[in-house]
């Protein structure tokens, strides 16, 4: 019994250990608090039109509900063929205009910024649109995990690609797939720049969503005005602008044991206004966008 006793011991300490040191795992896209942040902004900029209508389709969910389900459907399979939808790549040798162009004519959307245009044209009831999405997720079999109709599914998509596009690193690289394979260590673990800028940097202010959005939700009419009045192409062609940035060497220091780049707290006291201001844009055109569909 005491030999047995002390196995079970020695297996519960290196158990400890072993959880002690392991590195967080990584969030593989804008982290659900930065799609709530974003959809709650929006809504909190709604008419009262357009808040009217959002509420008959969503069945009283928020905006900040919406957002995240387009991430947990996607682990049903039957909803794989929207998993392209939530990114963009454009190399330093590329153009937007170029890359956009290579795809224009394809009946079903094929990256974040014609799955903004095709979301938002089935609120906007376009026939044709809704028939496509219908045919590619065949409803008669697709579940529609919690959601009732196709308009609410696709103001859910509408919501949550809004505030992809608006995250930088969505608008990436092919090569290292939106920073994904850029190594680096944040505040003592190991990470990825796709990481740091999908939830790192907003998960260390520890705020919750809507402490978050309620400091962020103060953006001047001007700026309101000036943001709306943009398109999604250059939505992307801001956060093609902004990667360069993040890009940079500045705040990097090299931890000589890992081999990997550090950020500490130069980086998110850098980065964090950039970051900021992306959630604040993204929730304003947001609702800029839906206001538009349903005045």
């Amino acid at each position: 019994m005491k030999k047995n006793g002390l196995i079970v011991m020695g297996l519960v300490v290196i158990t400890i250990l072993m959880t002690s040191i392991a590195p967080k795992s990584n969030i593989r896209f804008w982290g659900a608090n930065g799609h709530r942040i974003t959809g709650q902004i929006g809504e909190l900029n709604l008419t009262q039109d357009a808040l009217k209508k959002v509420r008959e389709i969503s069945k009283g969910h928020s905006f900040a509900y919406l957002a995240t389900w387009p991430d947990e459907v996607r682990s049903d399979k039957k909803w794989d063929f929207m998993k392209n939808l939530h990114f963009l790549s454009v190399d330093d040798t590329e153009t937007l205009e170029n890359v956009l162009a290579k795809t224009k004519k394809d009946t079903f959307p094929t990256n974040v910024v014609e799955a903004i245009h095709f979301f938002k044209g089935i609120l906007l009831k376009d026939v044709n649109k809704r028939n496509a999405f219908e045919k590619m997720i065949n409803k008669d079999t697709a579940s529609f995990h919690g959601l009732d109709s196709i308009e609410e599914i696709a103001l859910a998509y509408l919501i949550h690609f809004v505030g992809d596009v608006h995250q930088p690193m969505h608008v990436g690289r092919t090569y290292d797939l939106g920073g994904n394979k850029v190594a680096v260590e944040f505040f003592g673990e190991h990470s990825n720049l796709h990481s740091v800028w999908d939830e790192g940097i907003i998960e260390q202010q520890d705020l919750s969503f809507s402490e978050y959005s309620q400091f962020l939700n103060h953006a001047p009419a001007d700026s309101i005005n000036k943001w709306q009045n943009h398109n999604p192409d250059e939505w992307a062609q801001e956060s093609i602008d902004i990667r360069l940035k993040i890009y940079q060497q500045t705040y990097f220091k090299t931890d000589f044991t890992s081999g990997l780049p550090v950020l500490s707290y130069e980086y998110p006291f850098a980065m964090k206004p950039i970051l900021d201001e992306r959630l604040l844009k993204g929730g304003i055109r947001l609702a800029g966008t839906i206001n538009q569909i349903f005045k």
